[in-house]
């Protein structure tokens, strides 16, 4: 198993679910932006997409034998400190992976916003930390089409389940280190420099971080 062969096992599942049929194109391709476009989702119903794909990833990770699913009735119990974001009728998933050391992915289906739409809160670790939201926001001008955002929910789970996720927990603010790159989130105040960040994921990385961290190998 490999992320090309997985990615291969999700799209199988999330075709078999009718997903195909959900896509829309980017509706801004030249990025032109009514100002309006920032507080209306004139179409929620289309972030169901989001909903299948999650559904397909669960399917996959358990059908190849990488994980075992198992449903949580109380969605804040998992997180070390539960997102301001998550509601308390989330549908939580969380997939324990089979290879001893693997990360642990939780993933909170919920919905958001006026009027509502679908959303992924997925975490990671046990207790799980927040990773990132899909989308992280649903107006039409965020809106560049239902590729990217499938493109971006899929990696988020692979940077946990490839291995390639690094979150570190600091004294004021937080690190998380992706495949394709690190985000970070600081109090006012307190952000650190590009070159401290980056000291402090080689450090994490190589087991040496005096801080929490979660991370661990590839899930195959």
């Amino acid at each position: 198993m490999n992320a090309d062969e997985l990615l291969h096992a999700v799209s199988d599942a999330f075709t078999a679910a009718g997903g195909d049929h959900l896509g829309w194109a980017d509706p801004h391709p030249d990025r032109q932006v009514d100002d309006d476009e920032y507080s209306r989702v004139s179409d929620p119903g289309k972030y169901r997409i989001v909903t299948v794909r999650t559904a397909a990833w669960v399917t996959a990770l358990t059908e190849t034998g990488l994980a075992t699913a198992e449903p949580i009735p109380a969605p804040r119990a998992p997180w070390r400190a539960p997102p301001s974001s998550l509601a308390d009728q989330a549908h939580a998933t969380w997939l324990h992976p089979v290879r001893t050391g693997a990360v642990p992915l939780l993933l909170c289906l919920n919905k958001v916003g006026t009027p509502e739409h679908d959303y992924l809160l997925v975490g990671a670790g046990d207790p799980a930390v927040e990773v990132d939201l899909v989308p992280d926001r649903g107006c039409d001008a965020c809106d560049s089409g239902s590729a990217g955002l499938l493109e971006e929910l899929d990696q988020h789970v692979l940077d946990v389940v490839a291995g390639d996720l690094v979150h570190i927990t600091l004294p004021s603010g937080t690190v998380c280190g992706r495949g394709n790159g690190w985000s970070a989130q600081w109090p006012q105040g307190s952000a650190r420099s590009r070159e401290d960040v980056e000291v402090l994921l080689e450090e994490a990385r190589a087991g040496n971080s005096p801080y929490m961290v979660v991370r661990g190998p590839a899930w195959w």
